[in-house]
């Protein structure tokens, strides 16, 4: 064979392109390797779903519960707020019927423990003045049941004074430091202390309609 017909260069063909094959190559080429560029896309992580949050609200229109309405007074009823106020160690007194035997220092009781001090029994001594406690549902749960009884309150509150009359309700309001809680700029008011007040000033009217607003 003449040199000068011979190809220089083993990795090019007579046309001066790679050969389909070079040298050291598998047959089929590089196989199974993506080119740059070509590379399919990632999908994004997912994400796992956040559960809902719980939102505490201790006002019952809030919470979608309006007591002064006939939807709303399903979900009313007097409770354990009313049916038991302790009056000593071992004597429990129904608001509703035993009004004159429950004493204004019973009925704060009660309410020290609702919008004053959580811990509070029926030894701890109750200070003279209305200072409302903060307490977190959301994130303590020890203070719920305490939570769900403020709403309680809230509710028997708001269904009396849905049910009064103007001049009944300007006679309440003389009497609103015996039942208003208030400190970091929030203010409560206690449904059983209202209650208690209304059964012990109201004419007699006024009396039976409030006790009949609801029996559970």
């Amino acid at each position: 064979m003449n040199a000068a017909n011979q190809n220089p260069n083993p990795q090019q063909n007579a046309a001066g392109n790679p050969p389909a094959n070079p040298g050291n190559n598998p047959p089929g080429g590089n196989q199974g390797v993506n080119p740059v560029g070509n590379a399919p896309p990632v999908a994004p992580p997912v994400l796992a779903a956040q559960p809902p949050q719980l939102i505490f609200v201790d006002d019952p229109f809030k919470g979608r519960i309006n007591p002064g309405t006939s939807e709303g007074a399903k979900t009313f009823g007097w409770g354990v707020l009313v049916r038991t106020v302790q009056v000593d160690a071992h004597t429990q007194k129904n608001i509703l019927k035993d009004h004159k035997d429950i004493s204004e220092a019973d009925i704060k009781r009660q309410a020290y423990k609702t919008w004053g001090n959580h811990a509070a029994d029926f030894l701890t001594p109750v200070p003279d003045t209305y200072d409302l406690e903060h307490i977190d549902p959301a994130q303590i749960p020890a203070h719920r049941e305490i939570f769900f009884r403020r709403v309680r309150s809230r509710m028997i509150a708001k269904r009396i004074v849905a049910y009064l009359k103007t001049a009944d309700y300007e006679v309440l309001k003389n009497k609103a430091q015996q039942f208003t809680w208030s400190g970091q700029g929030e203010e409560e008011i206690d449904g059983p202390t209202i209650l208690w007040i209304l059964l012990q000033i109201c004419n007699p009217s006024t009396r039976v309609g409030v006790a009949e607003l609801k029996e559970d």
